[in-house]
């Protein structure tokens, strides 16, 4: 991203949800998470019902984020918001894999995205 981040850690986080942070001492973190939701078990075979239910969430989020642009090249489906200024989040839908990655601008969120992705599979 240009500049250096700590290495993330590990945040609370809630039920199907794996949640890691790194913010560095300037200010603008990032964020990243990996959904897993109720019926994805790492370490399990994927089951029809994960890929359904990781689906069907990606596209809830999408529909509720606002103006949403979509992003090609990234996983199997990708898009990226802005809830506010200086901040952005891309959503990644990969298979099972469902991340949403939090930055600055949408560019380093789709920048960390791809890292993620290249790393889990």
């Amino acid at each position: 991203m240009g500049r250096r981040f700590p290495s993330p850690t590990r945040t609370s986080n809630g039920p199907g949800e794996q949640d890691c942070d790194s913010v560095p001492p300037a200010g603008n973190d990032m964020s990243f998470k990996l959904y897993l939701g109720t019926y994805c078990v790492e370490g399990q075979p994927v089951s029809q019902q994960c890929l359904t239910s990781q689906s069907s969430g990606f596209a809830t989020n999408k529909q509720t984020a606002g103006t949403a642009q979509d992003i090609s090249n990234l996983g199997d489906r990708a898009f990226c918001f802005t809830p506010g200024p200086h901040e952005a989040t891309v959503e990644v839908l990969k298979g099972w894999m469902y991340i949403s990655v939090e930055a600055d601008t949408c560019a380093h969120a789709q920048k960390l995205a791809g890292v993620l992705l290249a790393k889990m599979t």
